[in-house]
């Protein structure tokens, strides 16, 4: 193909034609297409070359190794092993590398490889062909730089909760002391509201407690420690400090008890029963919340 192809031999008019056209049609292929021989030699590549790499045609014909000359350090073992496997009749698709270009700059391509044959079978070498994905690997990059920012964040505001968790406790603490001395004071005029402002501050501290349990979890400050005991003694203690509260609403609290055995952390567990049970009593208007366990298996289902 005018000097850059090293194949062509003697042929007649027909074959001309076709190889005209073809060179044609791979000539203006957009991607970087190689033709490599049985030997590893390149036989010919295309005029794209120039537009990724930088390196003409000619540059590539003469280069020693082609085309590893032309892959970062990084990525030219892994290339090497992709062209001597299509060497052996392997092909492939899409394997990212980087390539470093003639100004030293560095470009991202996708390379598919598959092994050539002529009409009787024999094996002509391998077909390669690299497409730019450079905008595709730095959106990529992006995207895992915005994750991994989000996550630096999300770390930073786990561990200031976790560390000021004290401080955030002390104001509604002090508020709870005041509320109490007033609740002594007051007459029974001001009870339903001191009722209510009572129920607004226990439902602040329960989520604030909340928030501050998962900050410490996210945070790695609590750690959670597992251990054998008994599921009764869960949901006993649970029944015991929330049955008060089910009858001052007017609901019935009923605890069915279990023989099962769990292992798990109990403090964090009684903390998410706890949770349970209180948004129950929370959001039932009239009757009874319930609280039970079933065997599914190896597990125990708390419900």
């Amino acid at each position: 193909m005018n000097g850059l192809d090293r194949s062509r031999g003697t042929q007649g008019p027909a074959m001309a034609r076709t190889d005209r056209l073809f060179e044609t049609i791979a000539n203006y292929t957009y991607d970087w297409e190689s033709w490599l021989g049985s030997d590893g030699e390149l036989q010919w590549v295309n005029p794209a070359v120039e537009r990724m790499t930088g390196y003409s045609q000619e540059d590539c014909l003469k280069l020693p190794g082609y085309p590893l000359p032309l892959v970062h350090p990084d990525d030219r073992e892994k290339l090497a092993g992709l062209l001597a496997a299509a060497r052996e009749g392997g092909s492939g698709n899409d394997v990212a590398f980087r390539i470093v270009r003639k100004d030293g700059g560095i470009v991202w391509g996708a390379i598919s490889w598959q092994p050539v044959h002529d009409k009787a079978g024999q094996r002509l070498g391998v077909r390669t062909s690299v497409r730019d994905i450079t905008e595709r690997k730095q959106a990529e990059d992006a995207v895992t730089d915005a994750l991994a920012e989000a996550e630096r964040a999300n770390l930073a505001k786990s561990k200031f909760l976790a560390a000021a968790s004290h401080d955030l406790r002390q104001p509604l603490q002090a508020a709870s002391w005041f509320l109490a001395a007033i609740e002594r004071e007051a007459g029974p005029a001001r009870a339903d509201l001191l009722a209510s402002l009572r129920h607004c501050l226990d439902s602040t501290e329960d989520l604030l407690a909340t928030l501050l349990d998962i900050s410490r979890l996210d945070a790695g400050v609590v750690h959670p420690e597992v251990t054998g005991f008994a599921a009764a003694d869960l949901l006993e203690a649970v029944e015991m400090e929330f049955s008060s509260a089910a009858a001052e609403q007017g609901h019935e609290l009923r605890v069915v008890l279990s023989s099962a055995f769990l292992r798990s952390d109990p403090i964090l567990l009684r903390r998410i029963i706890e949770n349970l049970v209180s948004n129950a009593l929370r959001y039932t208007r009239q009757g009874r919340v319930l609280l039970g366990a079933r065997r599914r298996g190896s597990k125990l289902w708390i419900e």
